[in-house]
């Protein structure tokens, strides 16, 4: 069942802080913590505390009680109540719990305070644990991809770009899949906003669509720029953008820094006389934007088992934006796209 091997890895790293347990909770549809799935395989559960470590416990609605004991790997799955927080209290009595302080409202971590948990924040050993991604994990991304690259072919460029959504939306569902993210698609100017909400307006001379599928919660990230109309601009942009994307690939392998990859992009854009305002990639996983950040800003060193994008762009206000991006695994010797 899945979660059974990052809660394995979660204990280890747990013993090693002298941490006693790992708490993370869901809110409210659709707050709910990543990592709760991550590392209980229980996926919708509102309104729910997963308990990790020697007893690993799961507290759930009581309706989804059946649900939870047929998904989730930790046999010890209980029926939120009222005074929860103090039965917590009880069996967490002066032992030194992690939680995601990224996540976690302040004022529960108040009420677990008032309960004598002491609380540390162990959202970085999350965050480690995460950012290499097993086998698994791997697979569930590539085939995310690999419906998303062929949806996007059978794009009708004829449609608004909110029709064009829904077909997305569609395709995706049809598949048994859901979307990553909300589906950007822009057409001419609206392609020079990176993050564009889509209206209902009709193309052009270019369309830009930024839309991927997510299976068994791993999204995909895939951009592709179509030139309905080029003009000789269209082209050159087109082919400096392209270039700059598959030579950013190139340097992918382990010991790389990510900083260096970018700072590759902005160097090479500057030369043409373009600039991109937006680092060339993020890791992708169960967020579309998670570590690690491919960035000038960033001091991650690129290690076997890292999803992220490489997505250079370069955006002539008024006119037309070229984005171009794909999905890369760090491997052992170098790397691979997905």
């Amino acid at each position: 069942m899945y979660g059974k091997i990052q809660t394995k890895k979660l204990l280890k790293k747990l013993e090693e802080k002298d941490i006693s347990y790992l708490l993370v909770m869901n809110l409210d549809l659709p707050q709910l913590d990543p990592n709760f799935y991550y590392f209980t395989g229980l996926d919708g559960y509102e309104h729910s505390i997963a308990l990790l470590g020697e007893k690993s416990r799961v507290y759930v609605p009581s309706f989804e009680v059946p649900r939870a004991k047929r998904e989730s790997s930790i046999r010890d799955i209980r029926k939120t109540k009222a005074g929860l927080t103090k039965e917590l209290g009880k069996f967490l009595n002066n032992k030194k719990v992690g939680i995601n302080g990224e996540f976690m409202p302040v004022n529960f971590q108040k009420k677990l305070k008032r309960n004598k948990i002491k609380l540390v924040d162990a959202s970085k050993i999350i965050e480690e644990l995460r950012v290499i991604k097993n086998k698994e994990e791997v697979e569930r991304i590539k085939k995310a991809a690999s419906l998303s690259k062929k949806v996007l072919k059978k794009v009708d460029i004829s449609k608004s770009e909110t029709q064009i959504v829904a077909d997305l939306i569609y395709e995706y569902a049809r598949h048994g899949m859901k979307p990553g993210y909300d589906p950007i698609v822009a057409f001419d100017g609206d392609s020079t906003v990176p993050h564009f909400i889509p209206t209902n307006k009709r193309g052009g001379k270019t369309l830009l669509i930024d839309a991927a599928a997510a299976y068994k919660n791993y999204t995909a990230d895939i951009t592709r720029t179509f030139l309905l109309k080029p003009t000789k601009e269209m082209k050159k942009v087109y082919e400096i953008v392209k270039e700059v994307h598959d030579l950013a690939i190139d340097m992918v392998e382990p010991g790389v820094k990510a900083s260096e990859i970018d700072n590759f992009m902005q160097d090479f854009l500057k030369k043409k006389g373009y600039s991109c305002p937006h680092s060339i990639g993020h890791g992708i996983g169960l967020l579309v934007h998670e570590r690690p950040y491919i960035s000038i800003k960033s001091d991650e060193i690129l290690k076997e088992g890292m999803t992220f994008t490489i997505e250079p762009g370069v955006y002539i206000t008024g006119k037309f934006g070229i984005r171009i991006e794909d999905d890369i695994l760090v491997t052992k010797s170098g790397h691979k796209i997905l």
